[in-house]
């Protein structure tokens, strides 16, 4: 995604919400997650297409747990946020 479209859906989500948060903030935010979601779909050989997405979610749409797919992402995610300064 590029610089443009993250500043955009960034912008959206925030108007959708109502929240009035630091725009710079949540685009860094925004920018580190699709670059680990990139490193994760590299490492688990996954495209992580709409059928992926959805078989990683139960019938309210919240992560099944039951899924092995979602349980390594989230694992790799919890280990990345470990690792990193993610907080600043």
């Amino acid at each position: 995604m590029s610089v443009a479209h993250t500043v955009e859906s960034v912008q959206m989500w925030l108007q959708s919400c109502k929240r009035d948060e630091e725009l710079t903030l949540r685009v860094m935010v925004a920018t580190r997650a699709y670059e680990l979601a990139q490193r994760i779909e590299s490492q688990l050989h996954l495209s992580l297409n709409g059928s992926t997405v959805a078989s990683m979610l139960d019938e309210s749409l919240r992560l099944d747990f039951g899924s092995r797919v979602t349980r390594d992402i989230y694992q790799r995610c919890l280990n990345t946020l470990l690792m990193t300064r993610w907080y600043a």
